[in-house]
């Protein structure tokens, strides 16, 4: 993910000029930006994946549609709507929820991991 991370982050504008996207354009700043937020966000974002793999593969693949249920309407979805029309930032704000949440999902994880209880899924 660091890798990949490097790559979106600082090859974003030669990124977009394989798909067209010409410099300088109002659309390249946007999809820049995309990038390179979605792009710093993604080390984080591998952590909970792969942490949210072990519970899965332990069993306890409720905890797994909390997380991302949780992450996504309770998290992303209102920091967006607020970020993007409430203090107006508009699709910028809407981006800036991705990360935010993607830590949110990874904190949830964290605290199932550390709770224990996918370690005794399988016990009865």
């Amino acid at each position: 993910m660091l890798v990949l991370c490097a790559c979106i982050t600082f090859a974003s504008p030669f990124l977009l000029g394989l798909f067209g996207v010409l410099a300088g354009s109002p659309i390249a700043s946007l999809a820049t930006t995309w990038m390179r937020l979605l792009g710093l966000s993604l080390p984080i974002a591998g952590a909970n994946i792969a942490l949210v793999g072990v519970l899965r593969g332990a069993g306890a693949t409720t905890t797994s549609l909390v997380v991302n249920v949780v992450g996504t309407l309770c998290v992303q979805i209102p920091l967006a709507y607020a970020f993007g029309h409430v203090f107006g930032l508009g699709a910028i704000g809407v981006w800036i929820a991705v990360p935010i949440a993607f830590v949110a999902r990874l904190a949830m994880s964290m605290w199932f991991y550390r709770r224990g209880a996918w370690a005794r899924v399988g016990e009865g």
